[in-house]
């Protein structure tokens, strides 16, 4: 007799739900734009004046070696972007590279895969790079996440310093 009530317990619950039809839930949502930019370890050419979430202030000097001054930046976004600069002075500028900061585990497949524009005279603000999403996944403090951009600036023969606004805008 208690084989049966035990049996009757354990199947109980197995045909009610066998009986009732499948719950279905279903959750939709939008994950917010957020993009970040900031000044990787850099040279004693590069000053940093000032940051915030997407932006980067770099004051340039030229040293004894050369006229051609790298900056290095590393950017984050989950939404496609464009990667701007401002300089009160006339400036050639190209990007050097962009490729992974530290690994590819949470980089989407085409975030390499930018759009440069070289060599560019620069008195005013003008796009250096446009891209799709950098990242997969993964915050500000994920190291894989991010490109590292590295951007040349040549300053002119008559200027020895020069301030530069980079600016990360998500579209």
């Amino acid at each position: 007799m208690w084989k049966t009530a035990l049996l009757v317990a354990i199947l109980s619950p197995a045909a009610l739900s066998a009986q009732s039809p499948a719950a279905r839930i279903q959750i939709s949502g939008r994950v917010s734009r957020m993009g970040s930019l900031s000044l990787a370890a850099a040279g004693r050419e590069v000053v940093p004046l000032a940051s915030n979430t997407r932006q980067v202030r770099v004051a340039l000097r030229s040293s004894a070696s050369g006229r051609t001054i790298s900056v290095p930046l590393i950017a984050r976004s989950n939404v496609p972007y464009r990667l701007l600069m401002k300089s009160a002075q006339p400036l050639r500028v190209g990007v050097a590279s962009a490729g992974p900061n530290a690994g590819t585990a949470h980089l989407t497949t085409d975030a390499t895969s930018v759009r440069t524009i070289e060599n560019r005279l620069s008195g005013e603000e003008v796009t250096l790079i446009e891209g799709q999403r950098i990242s997969s996944g993964g915050t500000d403090a994920t190291p894989d996440n991010a490109l590292r951009l590295t951007v040349e600036v040549e300053l002119p023969q008559d200027l020895s310093e020069a301030e530069l606004t980079f600016t990360l805008e998500l579209y």
